[in-house]
């Protein structure tokens, strides 16, 4: 093997394309950077393959090593195709189904390079031709490698064009670098066509792997300057073009570089009349807008736009773009907020309602953390419980419970936190600054954020410690009511008792009236009937009330406390109230006119053999002169009291005698 100068740079070459594999591969994270090092790989085998077939002698020998380059020609179009695609934003069209179809010519392409001494398809007429010291192999091309050629150089020609695109777009900040790849896309072929045509003086010499080095060291000042392997322009086509954004490069001279379709549905700019223009003559109707671009201090401003039946408003962001420190022009972004700023104002009144409502709210209302420390308490907190709200805030709620009900409570704090759940009407105890117990009927539910998670409870506090006083005392007073009720049906039996046997002692006393010592004792009887007699009416008095007291009293509640008593001792007398609101006062004694119901009542229930309905009501009345004067009374306001009960009621002897005297 005779190596010469021509050989040595075809492994430099080599090199040169290994070390742009290896810093590509190392990057392979990054969308190209796969193919681009595959790429880079191909060209230094093609390299080495090329080294092979010049330094080898034998015709078989060169035809062999010629064969082994293909290798490299054939795949180096589809993984510069495959760099190419992701790079200018196409990286959708690297499918598998993609793939499969772009490698299927090369793929027969290959398999007929090595069967051309069966058909003579590709190459034709192999001979080996020696010049200035050089052994070149020399083929003649037929139509298998001119298919393989045309379709190459129609792969490059697509990868070109994507890149002419991106040179060509306005204010492209990747200029530079797509440059750059374009002329490593077209130098290897450059020097391919040269070898092809056989063009003096480098006739016979391939110096195709030449340019496709030189095509690697071009992207290599890419990768390390402009690293479009980390940065590519899909992100100006994803970004730029479809963000919902509106969003406009401005140069540092205050000229229109370029728009997004957003900017120009928002603001009705059209690219031919804009794109260049100064920002004075393109944002001339929008003073604001134009106010904020020359206030490049204020980097963030507002502006409304009219519309045809709803204004909208837009937040503008300014930002300066700087490269190597050099400031290369403004990317100003608007964005529709128009939404946000009404929610945002909704937000601020239902805080503003609500902070109304709670400040002035007689229950306590209170909102705790995660934790269960206190954020907020209303005035009221302090108002019913004494703890002040600089002394509560950041405590935690059970450290105001006693410790036998702060089990009740993290019970509860747990199933708002944990399981969500929501609490109504439940009784809690909490503790007053001097020591006192407050009752409290309770509500409370789980706040949560946008994510769903709950991060605090907002509860309120009634506060019933006196209802619930009354409610001990009022069933104390039913307790003494049915004692009052028990001890007034005994005396009144008693006194039944008593009038039964002062009755037959009168009888008595009718037949030996001229006897003195039976006389003497049944006179003796009788004393003790009546004292007994006046006994059972002072008890009964003493069951029903205070007696002999005349004062303003409204009938309502004696019929109301009266029948009670009734309904609680008669459970099969169903008992139907009618009141009068705003009832008139009356001058009475309160326990004789109890009485007299009560014996009403229980006459009706006897009417009725212990089963039945009673109606009972009140009712203001005003008597003219001409309906009292048959009772001698005088006209005016009276109250009425009205009872009818189902019983069967008196016959007509009984009706006719009953206002006769005894």
């Amino acid at each position: 093997m005779n190596f010469t100068l021509y050989d040595i740079l075809l492994l430099l070459a080599a090199v040169v394309a290994l070390a742009l594999a290896t810093l590509a591969w190392n990057r392979r994270l990054n969308k190209g950077a796969i193919p681009f090092a595959l790429l880079m790989l191909a060209v230094a085998l093609w390299c080495l393959g090329h080294i092979m077939e010049m330094t080898v002698a034998g015709l078989s020998s060169k035809v062999f090593w010629a064969n082994m380059q293909f290798f490299s020609i054939v795949s180096i179009p589809v993984f510069w195709i495959a760099f190419i695609l992701p790079y200018t934003g196409r990286a959708e069209h690297l499918s598998l189904r993609w793939a499969v179809s772009l490698s299927i010519i090369p793929i027969i392409s290959l398999s007929m390079v090595w069967t051309n001494h069966l058909h003579a398809f590709v190459f034709s007429n192999a001979e080996i031709i020696k010049k200035d010291n050089f052994s070149f192999l020399f083929r003649t091309f037929n139509t298998g490698f001119w298919i393989q050629s045309l379709y190459s150089y129609l792969l490059l020609l697509i990868g070109t064009v994507l890149l002419v695109r991106i040179i060509l777009r306005p204010s492209n900040p990747y200029r530079g670098g797509s440059v750059l790849l374009l002329a490593g896309a077209l130098t290897p072929w450059i020097f391919n066509a040269v070898y092809i045509l056989g063009i003096e003086p480098f006739a016979y010499f391939d110096l195709t792997p030449f340019g496709f080095a030189l095509s690697g060291l071009f992207c290599g000042i890419g990768i390390f300057q402009f690293h479009f392997l980390d940065i590519v322009p899909v992100a100006y086509d994803t970004v730029f073009h479809s963000m919902k954004e509106g969003l406009i490069l401005m140069n540092p001279d205050n000229r229109i570089m370029n728009f997004n379709p957003s900017a120009g549905k928002i603001l009705g700019l059209k690219a031919f009349d804009t794109i260049g223009a100064p920002v004075n003559d393109a944002f001339s109707a929008w003073p604001d807008l134009l106010e904020a671009c020359h206030d490049i201090h204020n980097l963030n401003h507002d502006f409304k736009v009219k519309g045809n039946s709803v204004d909208h408003i837009y937040n503008v962001v300014i930002s300066p773009l700087y490269q190597k420190k050099i400031l290369r022009g403004y990317l100003i972004t608007i964005r529709d907020i128009t939404e946000h700023q009404k929610f945002e104002k909704a937000l601020r009144e239902s805080v503003e309602m609500f902070k109304a409502l709670s400040e002035n709210a007689p229950d306590i209302i209170y909102t705790l953390e995660a934790d269960g420390s206190f954020s907020y308490v209303n005035p009221a907190w302090e108002k019913i419980l004494g703890h002040s709200k600089q002394e509560t805030l950041g405590m935690y709620f059970i450290e105001f419970t006693r410790k036998e009900d702060s089990e009740q409570c993290i019970q509860i704090f747990r199933e708002l936190i944990k399981n969500r759940k929501v609490f109504t009407d439940t009784t809690i105890k909490i503790l007053h600054k001097d020591g006192s117990i407050r009752v409290f009927n309770g509500s409370a539910s789980p706040n949560t954020d946008t994510a769903g998670k709950t991060i605090g409870i907002t509860g309120s506090l009634k506060d019933i410690t006196d209802q619930q006083k009354l409610a001990t005392e009022l069933q104390q007073a039913h307790k003494m009511e049915a004692v009052g009720t028990l001890a007034s049906a005994i005396v009144h039996d008693f006194n039944n008792i008593f009038m039964a046997i002062h009755g037959n002692i009168s009888l008595i006393r009718k037949r030996i009236e001229h006897e003195g010592y039976p006389l003497q004792k049944i006179e003796k009887i009788e004393q003790c009937v009546d004292k007994g007699t006046e006994l059972t009416r002072q008890l009964l008095s003493f069951a029903l009330g205070s007696q002999y007291v005349v004062a303003p009293t409204n009938l309502n509640d004696i019929v109301r406390r009266t029948s009670n008593m009734i309904s609680s001792s008669s459970k099969q007398i169903k008992i139907y109230k009618h009141y009068q609101k705003n009832l008139w006062l009356v001058n009475l004694d309160p326990v004789q006119i109890g009485k007299m119901l009560i014996n009403i009542y229980k006459n009706a229930i006897e009417a009725m053999d212990g089963k039945g309905e009673l109606y009972l009501g009140t009712k203001n009345i005003t008597l003219g002169s001409h309906f009292v004067k048959p009772f001698r009374t005088t006209p005016g306001k009276y109250v009425e009291i009205s009872i009818r009960d189902t019983g069967s009621g008196m016959s007509k002897e009984i009706k006719q005698k009953i206002f006769e005297p005894f």
